[in-house]
Order: C-alpha cells, then structure tokens, then sequence
C-alpha cells in the first residue's frame, strides 16, 4: 500500500485543486456547447484555446466591448465544452487560437444553424507557411503493411496530431510546420516505436516504419487509477486533462468524464509523472514509481 499527498492508496490518486470563478452574467444550463476542433484533413487539433466572448455595441451598432465569459482547451482528441453561456447567444462570439493555425472567429449562432449545439464541428485552417507534408507507412516483419496502427506526430513534449494508418498501412499529415518533432507509432501486439526528425519549410517526407511482435512481458499488467476533484466542494472536475510521462515522453492523455476516473493500464515498472490540470485552476504534477503489476 502506497500513500502520496492529495490521497494515493494502492495508486489511486485523488487530485484535489482550488480554484475560483466569477461570472456576472445571468447563463443558463441549455446555453452549454460541445464538439470538436478540426483541421483542413478533419484531424482533430489538440490543446487549441477556445474563448467565448460576449460583444457588446453601442448605439450606432459599432463594436464597444468584448467580455470574455468562458474558455476552455481542446483535449487531445480536440474535443471542447462551453458551459452556460449567457443569452442572448446573438451576442457570442467564438475564437479559436492555437500557433499553427489562423486565427479564427465567429458568432456561435453560425454554427448553429446547421449542428447540434453537443455536436458541434469547427474548421480551422493552417498558417500559410504550414506546408510540409509527412506520409507514414507501416509494415510488418513480413513486410506487409499493417493497417489500424496508431501514429501520433508529436513536438516536444505535446501531441499534435494524431490518427490511425488505413488499410494499405499509410498516413498522411497535409500542412505541418516546419520543426522538429517525433513519432509514436503503436498498435497492440507489436513494440511501440519512437523516432525523431526534423522537416524543413514546405518540405515533403515519406518514411517508413516496421513493427515487430511485442515479446510478452508478465510485469507490464500495472494499473494507475486517477481521480480528480475540487478540493473546496469536493465534486469531480470533469473536463480535466491528465497527462501520463515517463522519462519526460508524453505516453497519453486521458480527461475526466461523467465524474469517473481515469484508468492507465498496460503499466511496465518505473517512475511515472502526472500533470492534471484544468481551466481555471492551478495544475499538479506528482510522480509515483510502479512495481512489477502494480494495481
């Protein structure tokens, strides 16, 4: 049994945080708004800021103010909540920013016209100087291609795209910046590989990955159960983003959902680090070390 502030028992963790809102507008529960952020290939954008802002006008109907009511980041699938936003929805204006991409804004009310208001799907496009394309291919030892196989193109320490390879084992990522990033690419059964490179302004790059069968490991079986709460009412804080390292590399991002914790399964022995954080309130970061099928 192992005990780590903020309530870790057998490597459950409780992340409790403090945090203050303030909201002068009078909103309602049915002005609460969901989807997605996308780009010009419909791969979502992860950890992109979106912001609500209220735009008020004066009486010759020239823009006076803009109030900002509510932000929240896209998770790593891009998903964002926009919650009780005050009416009238005519006076909401969206933005969207994010380094790679244009800035973006509109009234919510264009979006409405033709999408759920739980459902919503926003488009975003990249910088102009966006223009390098990546295509991966995976294969098998038998030189196969190997289809369904999860590539996520990564920089730094966070994800920025993310998608599966299709049936001939290709992936193709339209638009990147130039940088240096690096790649995971795994699929169950086989070994996770990791490779770095750099891609130049405009630059095209077709690479080539092959997957080995995964050797079994009988002390890779660990379990890290995460719960995350408001530490001055005690609820859940759904919506916030926990972020699995090892070794500083990014392993997964996992959000808090429907007031259920998070799981992190297939765990092999070592010193693990989480980062929960959540809008409005102030992120943790606590390590924890894993035995052999730790639970």
């Amino acid at each position: 049994m192992k005990k780590l502030y903020f309530l870790l028992l057998g490597f459950f963790l409780s992340f409790v945080f403090f945090g203050c809102e303030t909201n002068n507008n009078v909103s309602s529960e049915e002005n609460t708004f969901a989807g997605v952020l996308v780009d010009e290939q419909d791969i979502p954008i992860p950890y992109a800021i979106i912001t609500a802002v209220k735009v008020s006008e004066g009486k010759t109907n020239i823009l006076v103010n803009e109030q900002i009511v509510f932000v929240d980041t896209t998770d790593e699938d891009g998903n964002f909540e926009l919650k009780n936003l005050p009416s009238p929805l005519s006076s909401i204006k969206l933005k969207v920013e994010h380094p790679d991409f244009k800035p973006f804004e509109d009234f919510i009310l264009t979006f409405l016209e033709k999408q759920d208001r739980k459902k919503l799907r926003l488009r975003v496009l990249h910088n102009d100087d966006c223009c390098g394309l990546i295509t991966i291919k995976t294969l098998g030892p038998d030189s196969a291609a190997i289809g369904n196989v999860e590539v996520r193109l990564n920089r730094g320490k966070d994800v920025i795209r993310k998608g599966k390879t299709n049936d001939d084992g290709v992936i193709t990522f339209e638009r990147v910046c130039a940088g240096n990033y690096w790649v995971r690419i795994a699929k169950e059964g086989y070994q996770v590989i990791e490779r770095e490179f750099g891609l130049e302004n405009c630059d095209t790059l077709n690479l080539v990955y092959v997957l080995q069968h995964k050797e079994v490991d009988s002390c890779c079986n660990g379990v890290l159960k995460v719960e995350v709460k408001n530490k001055s009412n005690g609820e859940v804080l759904n919506g916030a983003l926990v972020k699995l390292r090892k070794n500083g590399t990014l392993l997964t991002t996992l959000t808090i959902k429907e007031n259920q914790p998070v799981y992190f399964r297939e765990l092999c022995p070592g010193t693990y680090s989480l980062l929960v954080m959540k809008e409005g309130f102030k992120p943790v970061e606590r390590e924890v070390t894993l035995e052999c099928d730790d639970t």
